[in-house]
C-alpha cells in the first residue's frame, strides 16, 4: 500500500475503473440488487445506458448487430474442438502437514511487512506474490507455493500446489493449458483467491469435461476466447494448500480489486464463435450468406458469458454468468463483448453475490472504496468528400457502478471525455468527484493538422449521467501523456517527446482546475510515487536533448510550492538500462520506515569497446531517497546465474519480511539485507512437482 500518501482524500476516493476498446462510461452507486432480484427490477426510463427486460430481447439485440457487424463474431473452423484426455491422477509430494499455523500475533503492514504497492489506500490489487507478514505466497511456473523465512533469515518452502480450475492436480505443463500463466491472486485470512485465463476452452467445455471424467485440453488452433478460472483456496494449513471451490467463466481476466471485505472481478467475454457450414466450395458471395444466416440462429450462449461452477462436493453446474436484465448497452452500438464485474464476499469465499455487465470491451480498471468505473475508448472515424478517413478522434467513455456497500455492486451514470487514457493511474475519484487525464491525438483535415495535446477533465454524477464540470487542457502540445499521479486536490502530469515537462495542476476548485507549475528536465518519468511531505519520486528514462533514451533515471521532485517545481536530487544508471516500474507499478517497492525505494533493472554496458564491457546486470537496485542527503545508492542484488538454462533469472517483486528484503522472480526466492542488500540466503522454487522442499538449502550470496 502507498503508505506514504497520508492524505485522508486519498483513502476516501472511491471508484473502480476499467477502460476499453469500444464502447461507453458508466458510474455506480445506489444499492445493487443481488443476481437473483435484479431479473425482478423495472427498466430505468432515464438511464443512459438501456436494459433488456428479457433474455429473448438480449438475443435479438445480438443477433441483428452481429448480421449487421459480423466480422466481430468469430467462426469456428473444421476439425476445432476440445480434446478429452483421459482421467489420470498426478500425486504432488508436500512436506508432512504441520497442520493450521498460529497466528503468534497479527504483523501490521507497513511496519511490520510491506504489501502490494497499490494506487489506492484501502483498496488492495491482484498480485503474483502476497503475504500477511506469517506467511508469504508466491505463483510462479504454474504453481502456487507458500514459503515461511525464520527468525535467521533463511526460507523454507512449506508447500506447493498446482494451479488447476477443477480443483485436482495436475503437473506444470497441464497447468499452463488450463488456467495459464497469467495468474494473479488476493489474500484474505486462511482463504486465497487465485484468478488467470484458461486459454481455448469455454467454460461450457470445462462442465462437459467434468461429466465426462476427463481433464479437457486444447488444439492450439481451436479459436475460443477462452475463460477466467476463479479458484478458492484454503491455505489454513500451508503445508497442505488445497483448492476448495472454482469458477470458469467465459472470457479474459481483465483485473480485480478489494476493498473492504469485498472483491469484484472484472472480465471481457467477445461473442463465441458459430460453425458455418463450408461444404461445397461456396463461392465468397454464398459463404457470406451462410455465416448470416448462422448468425441470425445463433444461441444466447454465444453472445451471454456462462460459467462452470464446481462446489466443495466437487459437483460442477453449468449456467448463465448473470441474468439479461443485468446486462447494459449504449444508445449507440458499441461492440457485442460483455464486460462483467462478479461481486463476492471474501468471508465467504467464492460465493458470487452480484454480477453487472455492460456490452463493450474492457482493458483498463480503477478502483476506490465506493465506486466502480468501466471506462472503453470509441474510435470516431468522419469521412472527408473524397470518401477516405480524414479526422481519427478517440473519446474515453465511462460507466461508474456504487460499490461503496459491502458485497453489492450497482450501475449508476454515463459520461465521456476526449482522449485515450494512459492506464489507471489516469483516473482518481476525490470528494464525489472523477478526474480524468486524457491526451488527444493529432487529428489531420485536409492540410491542416492539429498537434497531440493532453487534457484533465473532471465529471460530476447529474442523474444518470457524468458530465464535465471543469476541465483545463494544452498540456504537452506535441506530446503525450507517461505519468500520472493524484494526491488530495493535486494532479501530477508527465508529458515527453524531446524534454519532460512535469506540470502541478491545482483541483482545489473541480470547476476550474488551472495548472500552477511547470518543470522541464531532460527525459522522462513513467512512474510518480509519493515519498514523504511534498516529496514525489519519479521512475522513468534519461534522454539525450534529442529525446533519445539514454537508462533509467530515478528523480526527486519537491512540490511544496505547486507553483514552482523543484528537481532537487538524481540518480541516473546510464548505458541501456531500464526498469519493469515504468509499465508495471506493483514492481516498486517504498518502504517507509527506512526511506527506501527499490526498483527492478535490467542494464547493459553500452561501451564500444568490448574488452571493458561490463556483463549485463538483471537484478533490483536499493536506494535511500531523503530531502537532504538525496538519493543514496545501498546496493543491488540478483538471482543465482540459472546454470540449466543458462540466464539470470529477472527479479520482478520485493518485499519487506521480518526486517529483511526478500526478492522474487520465477525461478526462486531470495534474502538479503536491507542495510546494504547483500544477499544471505536463496531457495529456489523446485522444478519438479512432486519435490515439495529445496533440498539443497540457502545458497551462498555472490
Amino acid at each position: 500500500m502507498i503508505r506514504s500518501c497520508s492524505s485522508a482524500a486519498l483513502r476516501r476516493s472511491s471508484g473502480l475503473l476499467i477502460a476499453a476498446t469500444a464502447a461507453s462510461v458508466v458510474a455506480v452507486a445506489a444499492p445493487a440488487a443481488t443476481a437473483a432480484t435484479k431479473q425482478q427490477q423495472p427498466r430505468p426510463a432515464s438511464a443512459r445506458l438501456a436494459t433488456f427486460a428479457r433474455c429473448d430481447a438480449l438475443l435479438s439485440y445480438a443477433r441483428r448487430q452481429a448480421v449487421a457487424h459480423p466480422e466481430i463474431v468469430p467462426v469456428a473452423g473444421e476439425g476445432f474442438g476440445p480434446v478429452m484426455s483421459q482421467p489420470g491422477v498426478t500425486v504432488v509430494e508436500r512436506p508432512a502437514s504441520a497442520g493450521p499455523q498460529e497466528d503468534s500475533g497479527a504483523a501490521t503492514q507497513g511496519v511490520d511487512f510491506s504489501g502490494t504497492n497499490t494506487q489506492e489506500a484501502d483498496v488492495d490489487e491482484p498480485d503474483t506474490v502476497k503475504t500477511d507478514g506469517r506467511r508469504i505466497f508466491v505463483i510462479a511456473q504454474g504453481r502456487l507455493h507458500a514459503l515461511a523465512v525464520s527468525d535467521g533469515g533463511k526460507p523454507r518452502l512449506v508447500g506447493s500446489l498446482a494451479l488447476t480450475g477443477d480443483g485436482g492436480s495436475a503437473t506444470a505443463g497441464d497447468t499452463a493449458s488450463t488456467f495459464g500463466y497469467g495468474a494473479e491472486m488476493l489474500l484474505q485470512g486462511d482463504r486465497l483467491l487465485v484468478i488467470g485465463t484458461q486459454y481455448g476452452l469455454s467454460a461450457a467445455e470445462t462442465y462437459q469435461a467434468s461429466r465426462a471424467g476427463a481433464r479437457a485440453s486444447t488444439s492450439m488452433a481451436y479459436p475460443s476466447s477462452g475463460a477466467v478460472v476463479i479458484a478458492e483456496v484454503d491455505v489454513k494449513d500451508p503445508a497442505a494448500m488445497r483448492i476448495t471451490r472454482s469458477m470458469t467463466v467465459d472470457g479474459r481476466y481483465v483485473s480485480a480489486r478489494v476493498s473492504g471485505d469485498t472483491a469484484r472481478v472484472v472480465l471481457t467475454t467477445p461473442p463465441q464463435a458459430v460453425s458455418v457450414d463450408g461444404s461445397g466450395n461456396p463461392s465468397p458471395q454464398q459463404y457470406e450468406a451462410r455465416r448470416r444466416a448462422a448468425l441470425r440462429r445463433a444461441p444466447l450462449s454465444t453472445f451471454r458469458p456462462r460459467m462452470a461452477i464446481r462446489d466443495r462436493a466437487g459437483r460442477t453446474k453449468l449456467r448463465g454468468a448473470l441474468p439479461c436484465t443485468a446486462i447494459r448497452r449504449a444508445r449507440t452500438f458499441s461492440g457485442l463483448d460483455t464486460t462483467t464485474v462478479l461481486t463476492f464476499d471474501l468471508d465467504k469465499g467464492l460465493e458470487l453475490l452480484d454480477s453487472d455487465a455492460v456490452l463493450g470491451a474492457g482493458d483498463t480498471v480503477y478502483a476506490s472504496t465506493s465506486g466502480l468505473f468501466v471506462a472503453s475508448q470509441r474510435y470516431d472515424e468522419r469521412l472527408a468528400t473524397t470518401g477516405t478517413p480524414s479526422v481519427s478522434r478517440i473519446t474515453t467513455q465511462i460507466h461508474r457502478f456504487a460499490a461503496g456497500e459491502r458485497g453489492r455492486t450497482a450501475y449508476r451514470a454515463s459520461g465521456s471525455v476526449p482522449g485515450y487514457l494512459l492506464n489507471q493511474f489516469s483516473l482518481s475519484e476525490h470528494r464525489g468527484v472523477l478526474r480524468v487525464a486524457t491526451t488527444e491525438e493529432p487529428v489531420s483535415s485536409g492540410d491542416e493538422r492539429t498537434e497531440s495535446s493532453s487534457t484533465l477533465t473532471v465529471l460530476d454524477q447529474d442523474g444518470t449521467r457524468l458530465v464535465p464540470v471543469g476541465r483545463v487542457g494544452g498540456l504537452g502540445k506535441g506530446e503525450r501523456i507517461y505519468a500520472v499521479r493524484f494526491v488530495d486536490d493535486v494532479a501530477y502530469v508527465v508529458t515527453f517527446r524531446q524534454v519532460d515537462p512535469l506540470y502541478t495542476v491545482d483541483l482545489s476548485d473541480p470547476r476550474a482546475p488551472r495548472v500552477l507549475g511547470e518543470l522541464k528536465i531532460l527525459g522522462y518519468s513513467a512512474y510518480l510515487h509519493p515519498v514523504g511531505d511534498d516529496l514525489l519520486l519519479g521512475i522513468g528514462q534519461d534522454a539525450t536533448p534529442e529525446g533519445r533514451r539514454a537508462g533509467t533515471q530515478i528523480s526527486l521532485f519537491d512540490v511544496s510550492d505547486l507553483r514552482v517545481p523543484r528537481l532537487v536530487h538524481q540518480a541516473k544508471l546510464g548505458g541501456t538500462s531500464s526498469s519493469s516500474v515504468e509499465y508495471d507499478h506493483k514492481a516498486f517497492l517504498w518502504w517507509a520506515p527506512r526511506k527506501t525505494a527499490v526498483l527492478p533493472v535490467t542494464q547493459y554496458d553500452s561501451v564500444a569497446d568490448p574488452s571493458t564491457r561490463q556483463q549485463p546486470f538483471s537484478g533490483v537496485y536499493g536506494y535511500r531517497v531523503d530531502r537532504a542527503s538525496g538519493i543514496d545508492a545501498l546496493g543491488r542484488v540478483s538471482d543465482p546465474p540459472d546454470e540449466q538454462h543458462g540466464y539470470v533469472p529477472q527479479i520482478t517483486r520485493t518485499l519487506v519480511f521480518g526486517g529483511r528484503l526478500v526478492t522474487v522472480s520465477e525461478r526462486g526466492l531470495g534474502v538479503a539485507s536491507l542495510h546494504d542488500f547483500e544477499r544471505s540466503a536463496y531457495l529456489p522454487f523446485p522444478d519438479d512437482p512432486k519435490q515439495g522442499s529445496n533440498p539443497g538449502g540457502p545458497r551462498p550470496a555472490r
